[in-house]
């Protein structure tokens, strides 16, 4: 983000570490400009101006202030839009929740993202508060769909190599965690199920309608993943990470396989 002088911005508290004696820098996930590295000044002292409301996840409007000599923007005011303080008091929710940070601090960068995404996430994140059984699946599903439209991978109608349409015979390359025909496969590549193949799709093409709150009627819960999928989707988000982002997640070990039924 290039701006300067004073602009709104509207998003969500990420990770935030100490900065000189008493401040701190957050990551900020803005729906107009991505991630915003933002100052709190003064957030670490007993009684700051800020408060509870730089809380991992809550949602806030910002008037920041930036210059040309440094990427850090200056918080100027904020307003508490949505509150997650609730929600994050279950240990479980929490884990998931720094998850989810690390990696949407790790993959959207200076990206924006779109504001059917951004809602997506919204929703999801006050989902899992209600319904941590689920929050594995909502978070996958996020995933897949954040590196779509990012274009760190492909489509799965459609091989990555030889743009063939796929048929049955799918596989995932262990290099880049893409989806190729039979003919482009190598020894190394892991062949795909159809179930499992089945069960990706349903996850990428989960309505934004899908994730309401405050209702009974969410169709996810229809959605059953095995353990052979969870499986898979970590290898994507593993093989993409090291050939992209050269690293390993932190919070990687969160994960687990198992059947988990919606």
């Amino acid at each position: 983000m290039s701006a300067y002088g004073k602009i709104k911005v509207r998003g969500f508290v990420l990770t935030g570490f100490p900065f000189g004696e008493s401040h701190k820098i957050y990551n900020f996930l803005s729906i107009e400009h991505g991630i915003i590295k933002i100052v709190a000044h003064g957030a670490r002292k007993v009684g700051g101006k800020f408060g509870s409301s730089l809380e991992l996840f809550n949602e806030l409007e910002l008037v920041i202030t930036g210059n040309k000599s440094t990427d850090l923007y200056n918080i100027s005011e904020v307003t508490l839009i949505l509150s997650s303080h609730n929600i994050r008091q279950k240990l479980y929710t929490l884990n998931w929740f720094y998850y989810l940070s690390e990696f949407v601090s790790s993959w959207v960068s200076t990206h924006s993202i779109s504001a059917n995404l951004y809602n997506y996430l919204r929703n999801i994140i006050f989902l899992i508060g209600e319904h941590s059984d689920i929050a594995l699946i909502c978070i996958r599903s996020f995933q897949l769909k954040l590196l779509f439209e990012l274009g760190f991978t492909t489509d799965i109608k459609h091989c990555a190599l030889c743009t063939s349409e796929l048929s049955n015979d799918i596989y995932l390359t262990k290099r880049h965690g893409l989806f190729i025909c039979n003919k482009c496969k190598s020894h190394n590549d892991i062949s795909l199920s159809n179930s499992t193949l089945s069960e990706i799709r349903s996850l990428l093409n989960l309505s934004f309608d899908d994730f309401i709150l405050d209702t009974n009627d969410i169709n996810i819960y229809n959605v059953s993943i095995s353990n052979e999928t969870i499986l898979i989707l970590s290898n994507i988000f593993s093989i993409i990470n090291y050939t992209v982002l050269d690293k390993k997640l932190k919070t990687d070990s969160l994960f687990y396989g198992g059947d988990i039924k919606i």
